[in-house]
């Protein structure tokens, strides 16, 4: 638990930077160009991650055995499979990058029901090779947990990307920010190298070292399926957005973007938190007892600040939405209540997966994803077809959803490592479910009684839980 706090209270700068830039950045699109333009804009965010997910291939593996690799000073060898993996990396980014310019119009009409907007694909190709790079030094400063220097780029880049958003987008609406991806990129690549110059951690790539088959195919075995996972959630998110459009309008896109960027965008701060210090970490671990107790301590993790932060945006709803976006968004409070506890089970879900790509448990990792994207994709397209739900069906499919994939996850895990959750984890989790639907139960009734009652119980819910070693624990971390 101290090193999460450590390391988390660190990684908090750059992604409390990263929110303002998404906070500014989606109220001004709101403001400048309304549902319809954050509709077309999450579709690029979309495909954005859709070219993570594919390129660089490997970059799950790689984080495994740099970690290990750095561990034991064996610079030569990281050295090797950065190179090797970057120029076979490249040649796929180029390739993508031409598919998407020859088939501009068609993916247009996919993507936006219409061509009008192909213009913006053509813009997008050329982030593509570009973002590779940053991609790779980002994968190299976090494997080896050089947490000061990681904290430097994380953060240099959040400011680069505020301030050529800003004004790009301003001026420009969606075109800008699509041009303030490249621009944004560009400037984080020099500031990449300025940083790796300023701590010495410049590799030596002529070196003739090499790593052994296994090694290799192994990284291109995460790599696949990490690119198979990520691929179809984008895929899946893609299609669902489509579907959206086209039964609903583009305007429903909207206010789905704006209640999924509140729930997954925002919570998605823990899963880049704990993906950089998790991950690295859990792969550096070698016997089962260390891996349980430090998924054990991530929960708890989750639990402290999880829960304050989903009953405070739910609360705060009405009052949330208008000010990060505008009052033409109004109509996405009445996701949240689906959308928000979903959010919960979702980092659980991750909690009980963290470990199996670390330990090579590659066909179970895959196949979970596949059922939990099947399973939303099926239940969106059922409930928004035939029960005539609106836009709140995705909202529900997506908390059905993670509910099977927190127990599939839980189940293997406590079958293959014996997994169980501490007894102070299981009594916490049970009193802050019971806040949870309580405050939530009240809030939904009656707003204003909401608002009341938040702060009282909120204290009640601490007072219950918090131990005093955990606030000593915290009060030393921040004071250092």
């Amino acid at each position: 638990m101290r090193d999460i706090l450590r390391s988390v209270s660190k990684l908090s700068i750059p992604i409390g930077l990263n929110i303002s830039l998404s906070l500014i950045k989606n109220k001004i699109l709101s403001v400048v160009v309304g549902p319809i333009g954050l509709g077309i804009y999450s579709q690029i965010v979309n495909l954005s991650g859709l070219t993570y997910a594919i390129l660089p291939i490997g970059s799950m593996g790689l984080i495994r055995y740099i970690s290990r690799y750095y561990a034991n000073e064996r610079m030569d060898e990281i050295s090797y499979i950065l190179k090797y993996f970057f120029k076979r990396n490249l040649f796929f980014s180029i390739i993508f990058s031409i598919t998407i310019i020859l088939f501009r119009d068609t993916l247009s009409k996919w993507l936006f029901s219409g061509s009008d907007f192909s213009n913006l694909l053509v813009l997008f190709s050329i982030f593509i090779p570009l973002n590779l790079l940053l991609n790779f030094m980002d994968i190299y400063l976090k494997s080896i947990r050089e947490i000061n220097a990681y904290v430097l780029f994380l953060s240099a880049n959040s400011l680069v990307s505020l301030v050529c958003n800003i004004p790009l987008i301003y001026f420009f609406g969606v075109e800008g920010a699509v041009l303030a991806l490249i621009l944004s990129v560009l400037l984080n690549l020099l500031t990449g190298f300025v940083i790796l110059r300023r701590y010495k951690m410049f590799l030596n790539f002529k070196s003739n070292s090499v790593v052994e088959d296994l090694i290799i195919k192994n990284i291109y075995k995460i790599g696949i399926v990490g690119l198979v996972s990520m691929g179809i959630q984008n895929i899946t998110f893609l299609s669902i957005r489509s579907l959206l459009a086209e039964k609903l309008g583009l305007n429903e896109v909207g206010i789905f973007q704006c209640v999924y960027s509140l729930s997954a965008g925002y919570f998605g701060i823990f899963f880049t938190l704990m993906g950089n210090y998790s991950i690295p970490k859990i792969s550096s671990l070698k016997n089962t007892p260390e891996i349980i107790y430090e998924l054990n301590s991530t929960a708890k993790f989750l639990l402290l600040i999880y829960i304050p932060l989903i009953i405070f945006m739910f609360v705060s709803r009405s009052y949330i939405i208008p000010i990060l976006y505008s009052s033409d968004f109004t109509s996405a409070k009445y996701l949240l209540i689906f959308q928000l506890p979903a959010e919960l089970v979702r980092a659980f879900s991750w909690i009980m997966g963290l470990w199996l790509l670390p330990n090579l448990k590659i066909k179970k990792w895959i196949t979970f994803e596949i059922i939990f994207y099947f399973s939303f994709f099926c239940l969106s397209y059922i409930l928004i077809s035939f029960y005539d739900m609106g836009v709140k069906a995705i909202s529900i499919s997506y908390l059905c959803s993670y509910i099977l994939f927190f127990f599939i996850n839980y189940f293997y895990a406590a079958i293959s490592i014996n997994f169980r959750f501490s007894k102070f984890n299981v009594k916490f989790l049970l009193i802050s479910i019971f806040f949870l639907f309580l405050i939530f139960f009240i809030s939904n009734a009656d707003e204003t009684l909401g608002y009341y009652i938040f702060l009282p119980l909120l204290t009640f819910w601490a007072v219950l839980l918090f131990r005093k070693e955990d606030i000593k624990k915290i009060k030393e971390i921040l004071q250092k």
